[in-house]
Parts: structure tokens; sequence; C-alpha cells
């Protein structure tokens, strides 16, 4: 059966230039990353022959965030839980570039993806070329019209842009019609965006779209511009559109680049302690500004106690479905939260599931790898392991790492070393010297991971380490495992202003004397070397990653002061003015006369 006789109405043809079916006369809509940025990635997506969405060879090309939006591997992490495979008919409205298009090809479902840009629709089609069961349709949403309806309808990234390409007195309501109009009877909506109340935009982070700050937040949204939703008032939407079964659940960072996800329910199960899910997720704020007022690190325990998880989550992804029923949405499995590990080796990938059993709560780590295929890596003298738990019990209790985040925030550097001499009690496996010294002190090479950020401090006041996938079949030095779990959690910390420009390796000298030992340069560099071992080895080369001496020569992260803020963003906002001025100058003026201009300009924003 051809693709016209089974999707499409005769109105559109198959465009042999672009790759892309589309109507005679569409010439496309106006959205676009830019011209060059565009025409940079369909390039690169030309020249690459592995498309795939784990492919290393488009991730080498990632330098700036439109590239990294439209190759990293984690953009699939949106989908991955739900069973999409070859039975299922997909639409997907406003695909973009093609990442999560490729996702859906990849899983054998049958998809129609449509695009308003030609430009990006073309891209699309370089990137899916090679799988026959994904057709490109470049064509506008609301004129679209295929010949059939769908299982599954996705609208990710697309909902917040209807007041600028749909229009109308609900522009979004309109569009959410138009996406219901497409199911097939008991067919599920997948619909993802950023939340207008998320937490980040409490803390200084920009508006995704429109780069201001707090403009969501004092709902400064208008017919020109794209517009998001608190919780409450999209749910309302989805309702008054016709979709009476819906399910949140919590992207994080947020939806475009998610490396958990966590149904909204879970904030009512007992014990399961969603802050320490988020102890390592670090928001993002597209326009490149980084001030930050609080440590949302701290922020989310309170708030997922109280239950407002959903409420301020940065961005949501909903299942929703038309017709009412007693059973979850069909796309789902009961499970409460999803973690996602894919900067590593493919073999090394993993997805971790904590889901609510009879039993209690459990947790479960699988990779792609076959149970029968161990993999050994040698790093130096030792052999590495990579060995995820297939089922676990869940353990309750705090982390190491966010009673260290706490103390940080107020430079309790005292208090902190005296959680580290706990934690030293579990790698001596006793009570630990008061003074040692750690150039001859070994520890099992199955504690190569057990760091802060996997310890559980447990309601007993036992530590307790989880995630063991890390092992190393030898004896391994304690150094090492001291120096990594102190530069993971050192970088996961944020210390007052006044804390002062302190390095890494000063603030580690500090813990380590106050712990009862002392750190030679000869064995940081010793350890350096391993880790850099360690790190490549798990990451296959995909992304480069600082060096850990470089680590350890970095200033530890600091909230700045915030009676400062609004002072800086003045003088940032006067810098923007400048430029611009400048700018309009050089289109209207020759190079002789702006110069000096220039040179004045500069001279000016210096003092």
């Amino acid at each position: 059966m051809t693709l016209r006789r089974s999707v499409m109405d005769a109105a559109y043809f198959k465009d042999p230039d672009h790759g892309v079916w589309r109507r005679k006369n569409f010439a496309g809509i106006r959205y676009s990353d830019g011209l060059a940025a565009e025409s940079a990635i369909l390039d690169i997506v030309r020249s690459c022959s592995d498309l795939s969405v784990g492919s290393k060879e488009l991730a080498r090309h990632i330098c700036d965030w439109p590239t990294e939006y439209h190759f990293s591997a984690t953009r699939a992490n949106l989908l991955r839980p739900f069973c999409i495979d070859k039975d299922k008919h997909v639409l997907e409205l406003g695909c973009g570039c093609g990442a999560l298009t490729r996702y859906l090809g990849e899983s054998g479902a049958t998809v129609t993806a449509v695009e308003g840009s030609l430009v990006r629709a073309s891209i699309t089609a370089a990137r899916c070329r090679d799988l026959p069961n994904v057709h490109i349709v470049a064509d506008s949403i609301q004129l679209f019209k295929p010949c059939m309806q769908f299982d599954i309808v996705t609208l990710i990234g697309v909902l917040e842009y209807a007041p600028i390409f749909i229009g109308g007195e609900n522009p979004a309501l309109q569009c959410l019609a138009i996406a219901r109009r497409f199911l097939a009877p008991g067919g599920t909506l997948l619909l993802a965006i950023e939340n207008q109340l998320g937490l980040k935009y409490f803390n200084g982070c920009t508006e995704d779209h429109v780069g201001e700050l707090f403009f969501g937040l004092q709902d400064q949204y208008g017919a020109a511009t794209p517009v998001t939703f608190g919780r409450a008032e999209l749910q309302r939407l989805l309702n008054k559109a016709g979709f009476s079964a819906t399910r949140f659940l919590l992207p994080f960072p947020d939806y475009k680049l998610p490396e958990i996800l966590i149904a909204e329910d879970a904030s009512a199960v007992p014990d399961l302690a969603l802050h320490n899910l988020l102890a390592r997720s670090q928001d993002r704020d597209y326009s490149g500004r980084r001030l930050r007022i609080f440590d949302e690190h701290l922020a989310w325990r309170p708030l997922a106690r109280n239950g407002l998880l959903g409420d301020l989550a940065n961005s949501f992804l909903v299942i929703a479905e038309a017709e009412s029923s007693s059973a979850p949405p069909q796309l789902t499995t009961p499970w409460l939260a999803k973690i996602y590990s894919m900067s590593r080796r493919p073999t090394w990938v993993t997805e971790t599931t904590i889901r609510l059993e009879p039993s209690g709560l459990r947790v479960s780590k699988l990779s792609p790898r076959k149970a029968d295929e161990e993999e050994e890596v040698r790093i130096g003298p030792f052999t590495l392991l990579h060995q995820p738990s297939p089922d676990e019990a869940y353990i309750a209790g705090d982390l190491l790492l966010h009673k260290l985040q706490r103390l940080a925030r107020e430079s309790k550097l005292v208090e902190m070393a005296e959680l580290g001499r706990q934690w030293l009690g579990l790698l001596f496996q006793g009570p630990p010297p008061t003074t040692f010294g750690l150039a001859n002190q070994q520890v099992p090479g199955s504690f190569i991971d057990c760091i802060p950020a996997n310890l559980i401090s447990a309601e007993t006041g036992e530590l307790i380490m989880i995630d063991k996938e890390w092992q190393l079949r030898e004896p391994i030095p304690m150094a090492w495992v001291i120096l990594r779990g102190l530069v993971n959690t050192l970088y996961q910390c944020k210390f007052p202003h006044d804390f002062g420009q302190r390095t890494c390796s000063a603030v580690i000298s500090e813990l380590l004397a106050l712990m009862g030992t002392t750190v030679s340069a000869s064995l940081y560099e010793e350890i350096s070397v391993l880790e850099n071992i360690f790190q490549d080895a798990c990451h296959d080369g995909r992304a480069p990653k600082p060096t850990f001496l470089t680590a350890l020569e970095n200033c530890v992260p600091r909230l700045p002061a915030v009676e400062r803020i609004s002072e800086i963003e003045d003088l940032l906002a006067e810098n923007r003015s400048y430029k611009k001025a400048l700018s309009c100058i050089e289109n209207s003026m020759s190079w002789h006369i702006t110069k000096p201009l220039r040179f004045l300009a500069r001279v000016f924003m210096r003092h």
C-alpha cells in the first residue's frame, strides 16, 4: 500500500528535491533556528552514514545548543518508557529536525511526521532516509489532511507556538482539538511542554522561548509570543479539548534533554525520596545566563515533601486519552521513576526503573548488553566490569550527597568533614584511624563508586551503598575513591558568595585535614591518570570530559549574593543596549566612522 493511499489525500506529492510530501503551493511556515544553523545541520546529516539515535558520528558534531538539541541521544529519553512498536501508527506533529522522528522510526512503528518548515522537514527526511517506515510531510498542522487516524499523536514542543501559527481566540485549545481529531478510537496523545511556573524561572533562569527574566511568571505572553501553562491550567485545557484520561510525568531537568522521568503520583508513595533522584539534575538556561538565587537541589526536598513537585517541575510530559477508562493510559506501565544514563559507550547505557510492588519499592537497572556478554576494560593495572543490578530493594533515606549540599550552603566544612569521617568508616570497614596516610591504603574494587552520591544515610544512621554497577576486579587505592568522591560532591554543592574563590583542590585539602589525612602532589597525579582513563573508557569518546586535574584546579561552584543580582542584570541589560545601538550604527555608517565609536563604547562599558 502506498503512502498516498494509506495516509495522504491526492493534494500531496513527493518532492524529490526535499525528500518530503507536500502540497503544490505550500512554501512553509516562518519558524527557524536560523538559516545558517539549519544549513549546517542539514550538511552534517547528509554527510554522516550513521544516522541512528545513538550515533557517535553525529554526537561528534555537537558544539553548541542547536547541535546538542538535534543530535543528542538524550532527547529520545522522553519516549523510551513507552511501548511503541511495529504495530503502532504514529503521527508526529511538528517534528522539527527529526531527532525524535528517528527514535520513533527505529522502534519499527509506521511514522508520519509533519513539519511546517520546509527546511526542517528536509533535515528530518535526510535523518530518516534509511527508514522506509517513516514518511515526512511538509505542511502546517491545521491544514494537514491525512486519510486515516493514528494510534499515537505527539505534540512535543509544539503547543506553546499555537498563538503564533494557529491564532484565534484560544489557539492552544484549537491545537489540542486538531490533535484529538487525528487520534483513532482508544488512541493516545503524548504532549510535552515547559511549565510556566517551573522552579528554574523563580531561580533566575530566563523564559526558554523569549529569553527574558520572569516573562512567564509575570504572564507577559501575547498573541505574537509563544505561551506556556501551569499544571492546573494545562489540565483544564486538556479536559476542555475532550481528553478525559490524563497522566502527568515530570521530565528533569526538562523535556528537551530529559535524564529523569518521575510519575506525578510518585510523590504520594511513602519512603520514596524523590529529592535524592534530583540531587544531580542540573537545570539549563538556554539563553546562556548562569545566575542563580538559590540552590534548587536543596529546594526540591521540601517541595516534594509538600506535594508540589508536579506544580513546579520545569516541564511536563502528559499522556492523554479521549476515552475514560478505569485502567491507566495504554502506553504506560506501573513505574514511579525512570533514570537514564546515556553518555556512555553503547553497551553500558542504562535505564533505571523504580516501581512499587506488593513487597515494597524495587529498583532495576538494565543495559542493552546481553546477560552473557560481560565486557572488561583495562584501567591501568585494574580490570573494570560493568554489572548493573537487574533487581534489588529500594533503600529509604537521605543521600549523603544531599546532606553535604546543605552544609556547603552554609560553609560548614567541619560538619562536612564529620560526615566524611562516617564515609571513611565504610571504606575502612570499621572505625577510621584518627590520622592516617593515604598513599598505601587500599579498598575492594567493588568500592570504586562508593562516593557520597551513592551512599544512603538510613534512619538507623547507617551508611548504605547503592548503585553498585561499576566494579574493579582488583583492590584499588582508597585515595582514588576519596578524591573522585570529593570532586563529584563539590561540583554538585553550592557554596555561599562569601566563601571566596577557592579551588576544588584547596577545599579538598581543608576537608582531608579535618578528616585526618593529606594527599601529596604525586598522589594527585597518580589518581588523575586513573580517573581520566576511567572516564574515557566509560564515555567511549562520545563527549570530551574535563581532565581530573582541571576539575581540581577549577573553583568550587558558588551562588551569587542575592543583593547583587539586580545590579548585575542592569549592567547586562545596558551592555546589550550598547551592542544593539552599535549594530544599528554600523548598518548605516562606513567602517572608518564606526571604528572609533566602537573603541569609545568598549572603553565606556569597561568603566
